[in-house]
């Protein structure tokens, strides 16, 4: 859950009120928005998936790693916190 935290403040940080309500307008204001246009979402994941990737190598495993544990119809899943 934390991660869903980290995002959720990311996207609050960069927030666009004004864009925020045009979108929703748009949508029937069915849905709530951030008011981030697309490149921008993208440079927030981006940026936000590059920290995890490295926090992966920092605990010494990543998801390549984790790929390479599986063999065959078994699979062996580390839990990854």
């Amino acid at each position: 859950m934390d991660k869903y935290f980290d995002i959720k403040k990311r996207f609050e940080e960069k927030e666009d009120k004004e864009n925020a309500a045009q979108m929703a307008k748009y949508m029937r204001n069915q849905f709530v928005f951030y008011g981030l246009p697309t490149p921008k979402r993208k440079a927030v994941y981006k940026d936000f998936l590059k920290e995890e990737k490295n926090r992966g190598r920092s605990t010494g495993r990543s998801w390549t790693d984790v790929m390479k544990m599986s063999t065959g119809s078994f699979n062996i899943w580390p839990v990854i916190i």
